[in-house]
Formats: C-alpha cells, sequence, structure tokens
C-alpha cells in the first residue's frame, strides 16, 4: 500500500514569502505613449453683494419704526411724501417727464420712511452696473429742479435742529436732499446687511 506524499515542512512556506528584511519587489509597466492631448482648466470666481433688508438688527428697527412714526405725526411725513407723489404723477402724465417722474417716486417713499434707510449708488443697492451716460445726462437734465428741493429740504432741516427736539427730524432732511441733488443712479434702500453671492466660471482648453 503506497504511502500518500506528505506536505512540506512549515519552514519551506515561511522561506517562500519575503520578509521583513527583504528588500521591496519593483514591478516596472511599460505605459504607452497617449495620444490625446493635455487639458488645462481654468476658474475664474466672481464675488458679488447683494442687498438683504432681513439682516438688520431687531432694535434698530424697533427705533426706527418709532422715529418714522414720529416723523409722520409731527414731522409732516405724510404731506412730503405726497407733494413727491403728486409730482411724480404730472411728470408722468406728460410721457417724456417719465424718467423724473419715477425719481419723484424715490423721494416719496423715502420722505414717508426716511428712518431705517439710507442712499446708496445703485450698483451697491441692487449689484448690477447703472449706465453712466443715461445717469449722467438725467441728473443733468434734473437739475434745476434738484437745487430747489435741496435748498427747501437743507432750510427745512436747519430750522427742525433749532428745535432741538427735530434734530432726527433734520437728519431725515438731509437724507431726503442727498437723494434729491443726484436722484438718478442712486436709490433708497432699507438699512440692512449685504449677502455675498460668489460665481464660479470653469474653462476647459484642450
Amino acid at each position: 500500500m503506497s504511502k500518500s506524499p506528505s506536505a512540506p515542512p512549515a519552514s519551506s512556506y515561511q522561506t517562500a514569502l519575503p520578509g521583513p528584511s527583504d528588500p521591496p519587489i519593483l514591478t516596472a509597466y511599460a505605459v504607452p505613449p497617449s495620444s490625446e492631448t493635455e487639458n488645462f482648466i481654468t476658474t475664474t470666481t466672481h464675488s458679488t453683494r447683494r442687498y438683504d433688508a432681513s439682516d438688520g438688527d431687531c432694535g434698530s428697527q424697533a427705533v426706527s419704526g418709532l422715529l418714522n412714526l414720529c416723523w409722520i405725526v409731527f414731522g409732516g411725513g405724510i404731506p412730503v411724501a405726497a407733494l413727491y407723489l403728486v409730482g411724480g404723477l404730472l411728470f408722468c402724465a406728460s410721457i417724456i417727464g417719465i424718467p423724473c417722474g419715477l425719481q419723484l417716486f424715490k423721494l416719496s417713499l423715502l420722505a414717508l420712511f426716511p428712518f431705517g434707510s439710507s442712499v446708496e449708488e445703485y450698483e451697491r443697492a441692487h449689484s448690477s452696473p447703472a449706465t453712466g451716460c443715461v445717469t449722467l445726462f438725467g441728473n443733468v437734465l434734473f437739475l434745476p429742479l434738484s437745487i430747489v428741493l435741496l435748498v427747501v429740504h437743507l432750510v427745512a432741516g436747519l430750522i427742525a435742529a433749532c428745535t432741538v427736539v427735530g434734530i432726527p427730524f433734520a437728519f431725515a432732511h438731509v437724507k431726503l436732499a442727498q437723494l434729491a441733488m443726484c436722484p438718478f443712479g442712486r436709490d433708497a434702500v432699507r438699512t440692512g446687511g449685504y449677502e455675498h453671492h460668489t460665481t464660479t466660471t470653469t474653462t476647459t482648453t484642450t
């Protein structure tokens, strides 16, 4: 009866495996040259800001609301806003005066709620550029009325400041004078914060 072949000793398995002291085995692979050209990726990032009125502090909004109420009741906010509104309607009725009428509408809104609002450049308020030539031409066309409104608001602000208790109303007239002087290219926005928006453009060049 034949005997089955015995298994090789355990030492033969150990010698077949590389030990920790053995040098690493390096294997080289031949990579065929690629016929495709290398791609270059260019990334351009644009950062913009957008106005967000919800970022305002609750305490400052409450104070602004109280001052606006006092302005409407005691400072003549409703008559001033009504005059600007009627003037804007008259300008719009002439068709050719629609651009000036729209500026008077902005003044009417600011005259109703001057506290908690700020006069900003159009680019900063809306994150979009304004047309320079149109803005300049509109302000030059609006200049005679701007001078009259500027004088009226400055005189009214000086009178309000002389009463001491009317100093906040004087600042409201200064805001109105600021917007009335150059209404084109500017806008009245609620005081708040600005959100940052990032736009990324990726270009691949072969």
